[in-house]
This record gives structure tokens, sequence and C-alpha cells, in this order.
């Protein structure tokens, strides 16, 4: 299954992405990146409000860990809403 991802930012020593909470897919980011050695925190956002209306947000935050920084994190697929 395909993750979705709907904003990033990449700063190097850490990192935020947004995901739609109903999707489930910050939890399996999540445990995919904590796999791979990165330090990641979870967090509701609630109910934003979109171009396609009110959608609830999860937000990570996600730092090296084990890694030197953020910038080789694995590739998600980013769309914007």
């Amino acid at each position: 299954m395909e993750i979705v991802c709907y904003n990033q930012v990449n700063r190097g020593d850490w990192c935020q992405e947004i995901y739609d909470t109903q999707s489930r897919n910050a939890g399996r980011r999540a445990r995919l990146l904590r796999r791979a050695g990165y330090d990641v925190r979870v967090q509701a956002l609630g109910p934003q409000i979109t171009r396609v209306g009110r959608v609830k947000m999860t937000i990570l935050h996600i730092t090296p860990g084990t890694h030197q920084d953020t910038y080789d994190l694995p590739p998600v697929k980013i769309e914007r809403l």
C-alpha cells in the first residue's frame, strides 16, 4: 500500500510530515521510520480546513536518531491538498 503525505518540511536536523488521520498512513510511516532508526513523534493536529473541506490531520516530527540527518529519509509520495 502506498503512503501519501500531504506536506513535508525537511530541514536536515528535523522533518515534519502531515497526513490525513483517517488514512492511517501516519502510523505506517512512523513504524517504517522507527525501524530505519529515526526518532518519530506523532501528534494529532485536529481538523484543518483545506480545498477539499475539513480534514482531520496528524503530524509526524522526525529527528535523525541513529542517522546523521533527515535528508535521506525513505521516500514518500507527496500530494498537496
